[in-house]
């Protein structure tokens, strides 16, 4: 009976830890987009995330955004403090994009400021 019981045990243990592992890995992949913009560098981390979610960020952030309501894809890409042309231009390939910088007021020397995207479908050129 000792020996049922303690194999009994050891697999309640293994099915409690296979359901936290799954349960963290679930979480992991759920979490929370990541979006920082710093003057003309921004970091992104995101796992299948809509892309109107990433844009909420940069709009949070003082980015005016205007998108064609029909595109949300989900996006998955991970960058850290690189420029910003660079960044959006892999995120936004599948799209034609325009953004609109502007140097602070507050200083000449000071770096210039996304203030604006635009992004619509890819016109074709009859």
């Amino acid at each position: 009976m000792t020996s049922l019981t303690t194999s009994i045990k050891k697999q309640f243990l293994l099915i409690l830890v296979a359901c936290q592992m799954f349960l963290w890995h679930a979480a992991e992949s759920n979490s929370e987009p990541l979006v920082l913009l710093e003057g003309e560098t921004i970091t992104v981390k995101a796992d299948k995330i809509p892309l109107k979610e990433l844009l909420y960020s940069l709009n949070e952030q003082g980015v005016l955004i205007h998108i064609d309501p029909l595109i949300n894809p989900l996006v998955s890409a991970s960058f850290s403090e690189q420029p910003v042309e660079y960044v959006l231009s892999f995120i936004l390939r599948s799209y034609d994009y325009v953004l609109v910088w502007q140097k602070s007021e507050a200083a000449d020397s000071s770096p210039m400021e996304l203030v604006e995207l635009r992004i619509c479908e890819v016109q074709q050129v009859p």
